[in-house]
């Protein structure tokens, strides 16, 4: 089995002091500041990566946590957060909505807006991170401007925590077991997924949001067309090219780097059902390219490895 570039990663830091843990939060978390007035100050922070499953892990004092208080980010992350309280109490407060925060609550919150979290108890939290692209492609109404502060579903968000709490205490474990390895962050990206389909509030679906759905839908269905392209979905939909990428600046990606991502997921399940049978050939064809050099290029920038040696692991 070849060695895996994308072993599970895991970068730690502690404090003792509140000077010490507000150096670690912001360089995790650009914006960011912490109140407390307790002298001494015990924190940790990790930051795991499990193939396509990042998350945070952050054991910490009560304290007061705000982000962006006295400034505003210089652009758009492009991800979504989704907090997840595993011990401790605490209320998050974003876009006029507060959430209490219990063991096994979670509530999804937009890094590039204002937000607070009171934690009343010392506590550990998990934070998951979410590109926008990755959910608006499984959920076209998802929109993090108006859904940011509001709670996920309990029951998903304790299942979500399970298999967080056991990829931590079995970390170790995950990097001599490639196979396993992808099915635990595969499992983690699908819950962190599934429980944000409890988050939205009701509103009417503009036409700016039904359009979404719709270019996104025909992505998928036209993944494998090398003419697949943004002046051809807009020629699709009647809409101007500009339009579409108005659409796609919503997911804080562009049309064109939306369906080169879907091309290159959709080659990697192929080399995973295909353990071998399929040539490399094949699948830039299946996944869209039409060009098999340039695909290995892609496929190499994005998972670290050729596709011919991803074959073989």
């Amino acid at each position: 089995m070849m060695p895996s570039s994308q072993s599970p990663a895991v970068m730690n830091r502690r404090a003792n002091g509140i000077n010490a843990w507000n150096d670690i939060v912001l360089e995790s978390f650009s914006g960011s500041s912490v109140d407390a007035t307790a002298s001494e100050f015990p924190a940790e922070l990790a930051r795991c990566s499990i193939e396509e499953l990042n998350f945070i892990c952050v054991e910490s004092q009560p304290s007061q946590v705000h982000r962006w208080a006295t400034e505003r980010p210089s652009g758009s992350s492009g991800i979504a957060l989704l907090h997840l309280q595993d011990t401790g109490q605490g209320v998050n407060h974003q876009c006029g909505h507060s959430v209490p925060l219990a063991p096994g609550n979670g509530v999804l919150c937009n890094p590039d807006q204002q937000y607070t979290v009171d934690f009343k108890t010392p506590y550990r939290m998990f934070i998951v991170e979410l590109p926008i692209r990755r959910i608006a492609g499984r959920r076209p109404m998802f929109d993090l401007e108006q859904d940011a502060g509001l709670g996920v579903n309990a029951h998903k968000s304790r299942m979500l925590l399970s298999l967080l709490r056991s990829a931590w205490s079995e970390f170790e474990f995950l990097g001599d077991d490639e196979d396993w390895r992808q099915c635990v962050s595969r499992a983690g990206v699908e819950l962190a997924l599934g429980a944000l389909g409890g988050v939205s509030c009701p509103r009417p679906v503009g036409p700016s949001m039904g359009l979404r759905r719709a270019v996104i839908e025909h992505i998928r269905c036209h993944i494998d067309d090398p003419d697949l392209r943004p002046s051809a979905i807009a020629a699709k939909f009647g809409v101007s090219r500009r339009t579409i990428q108005s659409v796609f600046e919503k997911m804080s990606t562009t049309p064109s780097a939306y369906i080169l991502d879907e091309r290159l997921r959709a080659a990697v399940e192929m080399l995973r059902e295909g353990q071998g049978s399929r040539t490399i050939t094949d699948v830039a064809l299946s996944s869209g390219f039409s060009d098999s050099a340039y695909f290995s290029r892609c496929f190499h920038k994005k998972f670290g490895v050729p596709p011919r040696l991803y074959m073989k692991r």
